[in-house]
């Protein structure tokens, strides 16, 4: 499915979600809404999806690391290694240091630009953690 029909998909799906439907402000995105400017990206960077969510990784410390949430604003990455790069370059830390969360995501849980961030926080579960 093109992203211009997932985006009308999850138009219909989401319709209460006032922002969806509203201009895009970027300028490379003209005459797009946001939310299709959201289905553009994760179409473009071909996000894998478990039934309606999107799937995405974040790597965090394991000692005095993330336990219980991720805050809105963290980065999300489309795959393990990508994650671990990001941890490895921004915090310093070797692979066997951090810990790996699967992140599952409706598209308009996120906010996009170069990368995918969280809009809203995050609660993790048991099986979030997959590293």
């Amino acid at each position: 499915m093109n992203w211009y029909k997932q985006a009308q998909f999850w138009k219909i799906k989401i319709g209460n979600i006032n922002w969806w439907n509203e201009p895009t402000d970027n300028a490379f995105a003209k005459g797009m809404t946001k939310g299709e400017v959201i289905m553009d990206w994760l179409q473009r960077h071909q996000v894998p999806q478990e039934g309606d969510k999107y799937v995405f990784y974040h790597a965090t410390p394991k000692k005095g690391g993330v336990t219980n949430f991720l805050r809105a604003g963290s980065y999300l990455s489309e795959d393990i290694e990508t994650a671990v790069q990001q941890a490895t370059r921004d915090r310093g830390l070797k692979s066997g240091e951090m810990n790996i969360i699967k992140v599952l995501v409706n598209p308009e849980e996120l906010q996009t630009g170069i990368w995918a961030q969280l809009r809203n926080d995050y609660y993790l579960h048991e099986t979030s953690f997959i590293e």
